[in-house]
């Protein structure tokens, strides 16, 4: 009985090891990952690579020297707007933002500020004010703290998708997942870079 119950145990972690093995991110060093499906460490890695590609674009780079030859050598800041889901999965576009912003942060070329135009901001650009008869009452202090509201320069949006091959009997297969990502100057709404990621999943 003890044998039998030691061979069943063996044989479910065989099966197990097996199962893990089988699943791969293809283009990726670690694929330690348990999961065939995107995880927020994916997700890091892909806005590690983008904005890596996005700070060493040639129009990138001209597009920040202007900026600070404009504001006396100051670093650009840099917002994320919006990133679409496009996939069928249920997929944190949250987290993707989150990722794509500790990786602005790290880049030492751009710094990051929170977006006025999203539910971020809300706070920010209800308290700000506006150039109106309203803000001429404002003492001189309340107005200083209003105008150094450091705005971005540029703005990042994108996207992500996903697709499925299976094989014959559809057990096997690959996911592959698509990252669109765009940045523009907000001044001109100008697209100065974009690019698609892809990194894919054996499972």
């Amino acid at each position: 009985m003890k044998k039998t119950i030691f061979i069943a145990i063996f044989l479910l972690a065989l099966l197990s090891v097996t199962f893990a093995k089988r699943i791969k991110r293809v283009n990726l060093e670690d694929a330690t990952a348990k999961t065939a499906f995107w995880t927020p460490q994916d997700m890091q890695v892909a806005a590690d690579a983008l904005v890596r590609l996005c700070v060493e674009d040639e129009f990138v780079d001209i597009a920040i020297e202007k900026y600070q030859n404009e504001h006396d050598g100051l670093r650009p800041a840099a917002q994320i707007g919006k990133i679409q889901n496009k996939s069928s999965e249920s997929i944190k576009t949250s987290q993707m933002a989150n990722a794509l912003r500790s990786s602005i942060r790290s880049s030492g070329v751009l710094d990051f500020v929170v977006s006025t135009s999203g539910s971020e901001g809300a706070a920010l650009r209800d308290g700000r004010l506006e150039q109106t008869d309203a803000f001429n009452e404002v003492s001189d202090e309340t107005k200083l703290k209003q105008m150094s509201v450091r705005g971005a320069a540029f703005e990042f949006n994108g996207s992500i998708d996903s697709a499925v091959a299976l094989d014959n009997r559809g057990k096997h297969g690959m996911r592959t997942y698509f990252v669109y990502l765009a940045m523009h100057d907000r001044s001109t709404n100008e697209i100065i870079w974009d690019h698609q990621y892809e990194t894919t999943i054996e499972f």
